[in-house]
């Protein structure tokens, strides 16, 4: 059985567009939405707007920023935490499709579980921005950090899944919520650590320009991506029966498929609009 997300497209982007345009569809429940899969770009808007309140905030009252800023963290870390305890289960006695719908959604595009590593973010972006783009850190630290990395990756892929069943179900949940949040940490240290004399090939490797031109078509990859799936599969005049190489190679193919209509479109598109805007800010600071 394949799970689809429930999706009324046709019914839902007449009646429901104007929440996509106001990137409030993730207010709204999934049945209502129209083009479900850009949820993450409306959580992305909203993220950026908080963001930017709080560090406006920051420049009158630090101490209320700080508050806010920690009030958020707090309330992540805690929905996170009821989200892993369970809390289908009071509903649903088994595993249905019901709940699996329910628990996706959730997970995915809940903003108090996606805000924490967009705050962590934040406060990288913060620590870059006051550092002048350097990271100072002596050979013994580095070591120190990476042996840490390594050590809370192999318990959350080989460590957590031996005690997963013997632990209480709270203990289970706070050990998850942990691991999430120590993910987190991972990403933000190895940003830092490419910023320092010791980056090496890593530094290279995240200031490549290949890297970053991928990275600026991310935003219409993803919008674009189910679409492009839709389109072949739904145009097809007879089913698919689907093996391990036949979805390797579909993978390739929907994926070069999909840059390539992000490269046209941001070539028409959004790079003249990005150079128009880039004109005006810099006509009004003159």
């Amino acid at each position: 059985m394949i799970l689809e997300i429930p999706s009324k497209d046709f019914m839902n982007c007449d009646l429901h567009k104007w929440k996509n345009i106001l990137f409030i569809d993730t207010f709204f429940p999934m049945e209502e939405r129209c083009m479900i899969w850009s949820w993450l770009i409306s959580l992305e808007v909203q993220f950026f707007l908080a963001g930017s309140l709080i560090l406006l905030l920051a420049q009158i009252h630090p101490k209320y920023a700080a508050s806010i800023f920690f009030t958020l963290l707090i309330f992540s870390i805690i929905a996170f935490l009821m989200l892993e305890s369970d809390p289908f289960s009071l509903y649903y006695e088994r595993e249905s499709q019901q709940k699996i719908c329910l628990k996706l959604n959730l997970l995915f595009d809940n903003i108090w579980l996606r805000i924490l590593p967009y705050l962590l973010g934040m406060c990288l972006g913060y620590t870059i921005q006051k550092t002048g783009g350097k990271f100072k850190s002596s050979k013994t630290v580095m070591v120190f950090g990476w042996m840490l990395c390594i050590l809370i990756i192999g318990v959350y892929f080989f460590g957590l899944p031996l005690i997963i069943g013997r632990i209480n179900l709270w203990v289970r949940a706070s050990a998850i919520t942990m691991l999430h949040i120590a993910w987190n940490m991972i990403l933000c240290w190895i940003t830092l650590s490419s910023l320092s004399d010791y980056g090496g090939l890593l530094k290279d490797f995240l200031n490549s320009k290949l890297l970053f031109t991928i990275g600026k078509f991310t935003n219409t990859v993803i919008l674009l991506n189910p679409l492009i799936i839709r389109t072949v599969l739904l145009s097809g005049e007879t089913g698919i029966l689907l093996s391990g190489g036949l979805v390797i190679m579909m993978f390739i193919g929907f994926t070069i498929t999909t840059y390539i209509f992000a490269f046209i479109l941001h070539i028409f598109f959004e790079a003249p609009l990005l150079s128009t805007l880039r004109v005006v800010y810099q006509w009004q600071i003159k």
